[in-house]
Parts: structure tokens; sequence; C-alpha cells
């Protein structure tokens, strides 16, 4: 009988440690299980993080590029169009002289022309 019990006794003893170490075990399990998930949430996070950063930067720059291409479109055309105003009034401004020139010419030719009437008429 007493060896009876003493097994008992062990068998429980024994069942006891093993159920304590299942608990030990498992806590460790779910924390090291915890961790990992925290660290994987800060290395996420962390990725996120540079990822948004990166584009970011990457958006701030194709803009940034965009406008200078914009501003140099606009120059161009700016200029462009300075260019036509500037050869529109060269030539209204010869075809004006080329114009007064004819009248002139043909004003003296008139003038010429009475000139030699009221001479010729004089002399007759």
């Amino acid at each position: 009988k007493a060896i009876e019990d003493e097994r008992k006794k062990t068998k429980e003893a024994v069942q006891e440690a093993i159920d304590e170490e299942r608990k030990k075990t498992k806590k460790a399990i779910k924390a090291a299980i915890d961790k990992g998930q925290e660290e994987t949430k800060e290395t996420v996070k962390a990725a996120i993080d540079e990822e948004r950063e990166k584009t970011k930067e990457a958006v701030k720059a194709a803009i940034e590029e965009e406008r200078k291409e914009t501003k140099e479109v606009v120059k161009a055309a700016i200029d462009k169009g300075r260019e036509k105003i500037k050869e529109a009034v060269k030539a209204a401004i010869d075809e004006e002289r080329e114009k007064t020139k004819e009248a002139i010419k043909a004003a003296i030719e008139e003038e010429r022309k009475e000139t030699k009437e009221v001479v010729k008429a004089a002399i007759d």
C-alpha cells in the first residue's frame, strides 16, 4: 500500500511538473509570438514610413521637373510671340515707309508736271 501511495504521489508530482512546464512553455511561446508580432508591426510601419517618404520625394521631384518644363515652354511661347509681334511691326513700318515713299514720289512727279506746265504756259 505504501508503494502504491508513493507511485500515486510520484505520478501526481510528475503530472504537476508536466502541467507546470506546459504552462511555462505556452506562456513563453505566447510571449515570443507577441514579441514577433510587435517587431513585425514596427518593421512594417518603418517600411511604410520609408516608402511614404520616398514617394513624397519622388512626387515633389516630379512636380519640380514639371514646373521647370512648363516654365521653359511658356517662356519659349512668349519669346516666339514677341518675335512674331516684332516681325509684324517691322513689316507694317516697312510697308508704311514704302507707301509714304511712293506718295512723296507721286507728289513730286505731280508737282514737276504742274510746274513744267506753268513754265511752258508762261513761256508761250
